[in-house]
């Protein structure tokens, strides 16, 4: 355990933390997992050290993204739940500007309305990208 938090930049959410109760909850309230560990990644890195400890120790590994999937396999029971929340942002950065995407996106079958890109953004940023997040 030592190892793995040594080696993340991301932060490691154990049972007895007080933020587990909520960091393990997934949208749907039927799913009630209780995974060993959370590991809230902060770059690809991190997945992969994450995924490679789960390995070497036997420990199931799930991946959540939005926690939105319907059948739960974004949580896990007795594993590792790799949390990719704080990588999901719909933030594009500049150095002087920031864009908040729109919720949808265009193409997105049975998503809602399409996300807008018009003139009237600057044109030194990048048009939203696809968000599965919640509305």
């Amino acid at each position: 355990m030592n190892e793995l938090k040594r080696r993340l930049q991301g932060r490691i959410i154990r049972p007895a933390d007080d933020e587990y109760g909520e960091a393990r909850h997934v949208w749907n309230g039927m799913i009630d997992r209780y995974p060993a560990l959370i590991v809230r990644v902060a770059s690809a890195e991190d997945v992969a050290v994450t995924i490679a400890f789960g390995r070497a120790n036997g420990l199931a590994v799930a991946v959540r993204g939005g926690g939105h999937g319907v059948a739960g396999h974004a949580v896990c029971d007795n594993g590792i739940v790799i949390d990719l929340s704080a990588e999901r942002g719909d933030r594009e950065r500049h150095p002087t500007h920031s864009a908040r995407g729109g919720r949808r996106a265009l193409g997105s079958p049975g998503q809602g309305r399409p996300v807008r890109s018009d003139s009237r953004r600057p044109a030194d940023l990048s048009p939203p990208r696809a968000s599965r997040g919640s509305p």
